[in-house]
């Protein structure tokens, strides 16, 4: 499949996320000996954690009329580049249905790249 970005949108490269898959990953310790009741909030943290870290992604395709709003970028320099890595807002982007399992597309608009991760 060949995705061509259009407009002011960035097109990112993510690794997908199973969060049951985490949840399971922090509530076994040792193997089997499930961790006390006490330790919830700890598993939770540690799953918001892995969350927080699935808000960087590989920037690979950036939109002919990205960064061209003079409001928001002025001097007309785009903020990331293809190949970067950046954090980006994760509730405004939306997911591109590809056929990899492992890997999912993105399209984010220019403004929700937050930092790029140097």
């Amino acid at each position: 499949m060949t995705l061509r970005v259009i407009g002011p949108r960035v097109l990112i490269k993510v690794a997908k996320f199973d969060i049951e898959a985490v949840r399971k990953k922090y509530k076994y310790v040792e193997g089997s000996t499930v961790i006390e009741r006490t330790d919830v909030d700890k598993i939770e943290e540690q799953v918001q954690s892995e969350i927080t870290r699935q808000t960087v992604a590989e920037v690979v395709g950036i939109g002919s009329t990205a960064y061209t709003n003079k409001q928001l970028c002025p001097d007309g320099i785009p903020w990331v580049k293809v190949g970067e890595k950046i954090h980006f807002v994760r509730y405004g982007a939306q997911r591109i249905a590809t056929d990899d399992k492992d890997i999912e597309y993105w399209i984010i608009n220019d403004k929700d790249a937050l930092v790029v991760d140097e």
